[in-house]
């Protein structure tokens, strides 16, 4: 079973036992709220702590790493050398929670102090300017992907980046009939944002939404890792007759718009898929992403950096969550560039 990018991490070897003396939120991703709020636990896992917010139909997020802030998080870390670790808490599902402003509770046992918070910056959270030579970023993109080919059959996932060929296979597919059909789906979103036509992009997206296992399903991930690459060339002036900026945005507000994230004039948003990845979606509708993302992207467009290195820390987050999410940004890169030569 697949889970999202922030149910894993390191363990940590020490956890409270007995009542909370003090936790501290220290930094808040842009779309987290500052207004108070109810809230009830939606799941918790070792490093994170997801919340539901009436009426809000996208979760937010307490983590106790740096590396697993998002938009919708908070980074938050225990005093003196007591380590955070929120599956000891003796918190679950359903639990109500209240944030006044400057305190985050549960009952009358668990407080997280937000009187030290301060915003996540936004170059953490946006994506990088793409400023490679056509020459470098093909060099980049056969590098990244020799590395993802590798980790996707050593951890056996479903979704597959075929480095040399340039081409995505979903594995589940081969036995099924439908042999090919992501990559085909793929390649006709990606054409028709080039061409200008984001509501044939998003007929496109929504065959890949909810596709595959897990709180977050590749099919979702896949479109997360491909948004941020074709609005890193979107925002390029030099990639203008490739790819627009309207068009690739209007292609993610249309998908936050379907499944109900974003006010828009459809009265019956589909439940294409689970709440996790409806939050990430619609990050991506804003142009904010997963910090461990937007590193990883960032690490793509500076040859200085071991770009293996960076996808062996996506691996490190779910079974293949991270990795399909490099897989879908590799193919807007590819697809891009296809289509410029």
């Amino acid at each position: 079973m697949r889970t999202v990018w922030y149910s894993q991490g390191s363990e940590s070897t020490e956890c409270w036992s007995g009542p909370v003396s003090r936790i501290d939120a220290y930094i808040a991703g842009s779309l987290f709220p500052s207004e108070p709020f109810e809230c009830t636990v939606h799941s918790v896992y070792t490093n994170a702590l997801n919340l539901i917010v009436p009426d809000k139909p996208i979760l937010y997020t307490l983590v106790t790493q740096p590396a697993l802030l998002h938009p919708l998080s908070v980074l938050v870390a225990g005093s003196g050398s007591q380590a955070v670790r929120f599956n000891a808490l003796s918190l679950e599902p359903g639990i109500a929670g209240r944030f006044n402003g400057q305190t985050l509770s549960f009952g009358s046992h668990i407080s997280i102090s937000f009187d030290h918070i301060k915003k996540n910056s936004q170059v953490d959270e946006c994506p990088p300017p793409l400023a490679l030579s056509a020459g470098m970023l093909e060099q980049r993109l056969e590098e990244a992907g020799i590395a993802l080919e590798a980790l996707q059959a050593e951890q056996n996932t479903e979704l597959r980046w075929l480095s040399k060929e340039h081409l995505v296979n979903f594995l589940p597919e081969e036995t099924s009939g439908y042999s090919g059909r992501f990559e085909s789906v793929a390649n006709t979103l990606c054409n028709s944002l080039v061409a200008g036509s984001p509501s044939v992009a998003l007929t496109a997206s929504l065959k890949l939404l909810g596709l595959g296992q897990g709180l977050t399903p590749s099919g979702d991930d896949f479109l997360c890792g491909l948004a941020i690459a074709l609005l890193m060339y979107a925002a390029h002036p030099d990639y203008e007759e490739q790819i627009s900026a309207l068009a690739v945005e209007t292609w993610l507000w249309g998908i936050a718009a379907t499944l109900g994230t974003v006010p828009s004039t459809i009265t019956d948003p589909r439940d294409r898929t689970g709440i996790v990845s409806k939050s990430f979606l619609y990050m991506a509708s804003l142009g904010r992403f997963s910090s461990i993302l937007v590193r990883f992207a960032k690490a793509f467009v500076d040859p200085s950096q071991d770009i293996r290195q960076e996808i062996v820390q996506l691996a490190q987050y779910g079974h293949s969550s991270g990795l399909d999410s490099a897989t879908g940004f590799l193919f807007g890169i590819a697809s891009v560039e296809q289509r410029r030569s």
